[in-house]
């Protein structure tokens, strides 16, 4: 067993709850929390076998950024703990989450994930967990005004003011720590740490093309596109990009539901026959 300091037995690290995917932005905030804080990340993670089929992709990346952490011995190895997954199906949904969640689609198109990520942080009386939105995220334009700022340790974080809309109730549960940063800046912070490698070897596609590869159609690419990081989704998924996603741009918008559907199951049917 390893022989710990007397100081490290006076002073435990604190361990801080994330929601992680395997993505740049929750990557991020983990890798900068064990880099530069003492304190062990104990990371939380949906599989949404449901809709998302790229889950299986997003175990299998958390793990390999796991492995690529204990191969920094003194720095980064320990710090990271294995992940809680839980499975979406297994979620209940929670009557007054619901109502507050169809009342914010009302004002903002906002993911189905902020419903049931709230119904299982009270299902399951979990402890506040980060949720790792940022400045280009189109959550933080419902935020922005409705959050404040609470200092804290191992980093200052931003939560839900008690003053903001009872609509706004699905977001109660989460602290945002990342909300004034852009994917740019994380990148630069990365370089200066020391762990731009391991956010390069992040995942965030939900319909990956065998390889697996990044599509480029489905959301999250094109959001990645939007925030100038087109370079990760590589030139096979630039040229569907282009193609496939500037032809759906200019259909109408039940065409494009449509499609963007029928893109996806053919997707899905390939990642399930690997």
């Amino acid at each position: 067993m390893e022989e710990r300091t007397n100081e490290a037995v006076a002073a435990p690290t604190r361990i801080i709850n994330v929601l992680w995917t395997g993505g740049w932005d929750s990557t991020f905030r983990v890798m900068d929390l064990i880099a530069n804080h003492d304190c062990t990340v104990q990371p939380h993670y949906v599989a949404d076998n449901v809709a998302r089929k790229s889950w299986q992709v997003e175990l299998a990346t958390m793990e390999k950024i796991r492995a690529m952490c204990e191969s920094e011995p003194g720095r980064f190895s320990g710090r990271l703990a294995e992940p809680i997954v839980y499975w979406r199906g297994d979620i209940p949904k929670l009557p007054n989450l619901a109502e507050s969640y169809a009342a914010m689609r009302g004002i903002s198109y906002l993911g189905p994930q902020y419903e049931w990520l709230a119904s299982l942080a009270e299902f399951r009386k979990l402890p506040p967990l980060e949720l790792p939105v940022h400045r280009q995220d189109r959550t933080f334009n419902i935020l922005a005004e409705n959050v404040e700022l609470r200092p804290g340790w191992p980093t200052d974080t931003f939560v839900v003011s008690p003053t903001a809309p009872e609509y706004l109730k699905v977001f109660r549960y989460f602290e945002f720590p990342l909300l004034q940063m852009t994917k740019p800046e994380m990148e630069k912070a990365a370089s200066k740490y020391g762990f731009g490698d391991i956010l390069e070897a992040t995942w965030f596609c939900h319909t990956p093309i065998s390889g697996p590869r990044p599509c480029g159609v489905c959301k999250p690419c094109r959001y990645t596109i939007a925030d100038g990081m087109g370079r990760r989704v590589g030139w096979r998924g630039m040229i569907r990009f282009y193609t496939v996603g500037t032809a759906l741009d200019y259909c109408p918008h039940d065409v494009r539901r449509w499609a963007s559907w029928q893109w996806q199951k053919i997707q899905n049917l390939r990642v399930s026959r690997q």
